[in-house]
């Protein structure tokens, strides 16, 4: 068997290939493999990057946040960002 081993210098990633017994082969296919886990690596970090992004918008919904009050029993709208109360909506 012809194996071979790729390292990927920037990330440190290793790739162990001995699926053929041709060395060409197992190099492609090494290659392969380590594309294949960058890639993943890459998508993984865009994914988390969204996700902290997103949990920043999104607030945790206390009353402190809260800028708008609405009361249907006197029909009426506060908001707080403006100071003003609207009626009759």
């Amino acid at each position: 068997h012809q194996a071979i081993r790729v390292t990927h210098l920037p990330t440190g990633i290793q790739v162990h290939c001995t699926a053929s017994s041709s060395q060409f082969d197992n190099r492609v296919r090494a290659l392969e493999m380590l594309r294949t886990k960058l890639l993943a690596r890459q998508v993984a970090a865009r994914e988390e990057l969204e996700r902290t992004e997103r949990k920043q918008q999104r607030g945790t919904g206390d009353r402190s946040e809260k800028f708008r009050t609405y009361n249907f029993q006197r029909d009426d709208i506060s908001d707080n960002l403006l100071g003003k109360s609207f009626g009759s909506f």
